[in-house]
């Protein structure tokens, strides 16, 4: 699916160009809309991302009557903007993707290593250290310390809704 464009985008507030098809309209004019808040969140794409890599930020609330949907960020006018909700099986299989990427880039096992998890994820998604045991499962057993956040920060931004994984060698 294509991300909707922002229109107008003003004060944590943005009026957007939907691409709904009309079951997805009728789904939204029914109560959707107010379900999605709960589920749901806004994905903006990060540009030159060499991995599709985006940042998930929260929808903060969707008024139908004026054509507005609420998140926290601040995108332009022409930014793209992707929704996505949480999904326990797909963040697995993403986690077990990466972290197998990783293992295939390493020379050696780690030596140690840090691991932040959202706190919308962690115990609010998956089992109790359930993000561990893929991590050990994909690495070895090595000593790890961890805690939860609420914003991963990796490279130059702060994520949400996410895990960063940082080992040495």
């Amino acid at each position: 699916r294509n991300p909707v464009e922002v229109v107008i985008a003003d004060d944590m507030k943005m009026q957007i160009k939907p691409n709904m098809s009309e079951k997805e309209e009728l789904w939204w004019a029914r109560g959707g809309a107010a379900a999605a808040v709960m589920i749901a969140a806004a994905a903006l794409p990060v540009a030159g991302s060499d991995q599709s890599d985006y940042m998930v930020r929260n929808l903060t609330g969707i008024d139908l009557a004026q054509g507005l949907v609420g998140i926290a960020a601040t995108p332009d006018p022409g930014d793209k903007i992707m929704f996505c909700r949480r999904d326990a099986d797909a963040a697995r299989k993403d986690m077990e993707q990466m972290v197998r990427g990783l293992a295939k880039r390493l020379d050696k096992p780690p030596k140690g290593g840090i691991y932040v998890s959202c706190l919308a994820r962690g115990p609010n998604l998956f089992e109790r250290n359930e993000e561990l045991t893929i991590i050990r499962q994909c690495l070895g057993d090595f000593p790890i310390a961890g805690f939860y956040a609420n914003g991963e920060i990796a490279g130059n931004r702060i994520y949400g809704y996410t895990g960063v994984l940082t080992v040495f060698s």
